[in-house]
């Protein structure tokens, strides 16, 4: 709320960016795709008058921003951004809409290996002090339906897509005539409005790989993820490097 940068301002930093490089020597090509990855959005703080409304406002600045940048960078050819969730793209007053507030009698004995464990339906808020349980699995689930709104919008009749759809992870994209392949992960299992590492099950992985190779003659595969690997598993914006050596 207190940056009031607009899209056209930082689509022109953009392409001046790129004139500057293409006046280089060597030259610096353009580009030949875009990977937007993650947090699309600054997102809603719980307790936020109206969050349901900001947060569509959000991701109506952001499909224009992105549509535009589309359109002069990539000669308005949507297969050729790849985009994936980050842990600012899940609606916070949903989820915790989903939760109840656990009382101190009901802690489970092993909190801490309830916790931590990467299937956990407990979530800890340290401003308050308080253990909640996800009671309502399909409210739950639906936290990112805002995201998926916007993604189902942005690729709305794009051809060219190799496997590309809400509720999914990964979405597969296929680049350079077919040449490059990419996993499109969500990397926010598990992530809601009091929890915010990173997280793709190995499962998920596994499949990608059978995924790609189905679809066959790639020279090249690739991943792409929103959450960082430079630090703690657990820890806020971390996910575990094991699962990127999976």
């Amino acid at each position: 709320p207190r940056d009031n940068i607009t899209n056209a301002e930082l689509v022109s930093a953009l392409v001046s960016d790129r004139q500057r490089y293409l006046n280089e020597k060597p030259i610096i090509r353009k580009p030949d795709a875009i990977v937007i990855s993650g947090d699309i959005v600054q997102g809603v703080a719980l307790e936020t008058p109206n969050a349901e409304v900001e947060l569509a406002a959000q991701y109506a600045a952001a499909l224009e921003f992105i549509g535009e940048l589309t359109d002069r960078f990539v000669g308005g050819d949507r297969s050729r951004v790849v985009i994936v969730p980050g842990n600012h793209d899940i609606d916070w007053a949903l989820s915790r809409s989903a939760m109840t507030i656990v009382q101190t009698i009901d802690y489970p004995k092993n909190l801490n290996t309830e916790l931590f464990h990467p299937e956990s339906l407990y979530r800890w808020d340290w401003k308050t002090r308080e253990l909640f349980l996800i009671t309502d699995a399909a409210l739950y689930k639906r936290r990112m339906d805002a995201y998926w709104k916007f993604f189902e919008s942005f690729y709305a009749n794009t051809p060219n897509l190799l496997r590309v759809a809400r509720d999914q992870s990964p979405n597969l994209f296929s680049l350079w005539d077919g040449r490059i392949g990419i996993a499109a992960f969500d990397s926010c299992h598990g992530n809601d409005c009091f929890a915010f590492q990173g997280l793709i099950p190995r499962e998920v992985v596994a499949r990608a790989q059978l995924d790609l190779l189905d679809a066959g003659g790639f020279g090249l595969l690739m991943a792409v993820w929103h959450h960082n690997v430079e630090g703690p598993p657990h820890r806020t914006d971390y996910m575990d490097i094991d699962i990127v050596r999976c």
